[in-house]
């Protein structure tokens, strides 16, 4: 949710949260695999989004069906997910060109 979203911001100072990154860090590490992350902001501290793990299977994968379930559940989060997605896409493009050096 963007309140709490806002809340955890000014409590910790925060310009940005990943919460994701630091399990794949973790398992790549233990498995004594090198790795590195690259991250976009898909979603502004004022917005919300649908809730996309109701839609997650265990393997981690989306289920399609359950993810147009999660959409329409919060339209108007949904349309500001996929009006903002093509910037995202953009950015992480480029900044996958300048790590790649491609």
């Amino acid at each position: 949710e963007a309140k709490n979203k806002a809340s955890l911001g000014v409590g910790y100072h925060a310009v940005a949260v990943d919460m994701e990154s630091y399990d794949v860090l973790k398992v790549c590490a233990a498995a004594g695999l090198s790795a590195a992350v690259l991250r976009v902001i898909s979603d502004e501290v004022g917005s919300d989004l649908p809730d996309f793990n109701r839609a997650a299977e265990p393997d981690g994968r989306l289920n399609i069906w359950r993810t147009a379930v999660a959409m329409a559940a919060r339209p108007m989060a949904s349309l500001g997910f996929l009006m903002n997605i093509r910037p995202v896409i953009n950015s992480l493009r480029t900044n996958l060109k300048v790590v790649l050096n491609v």
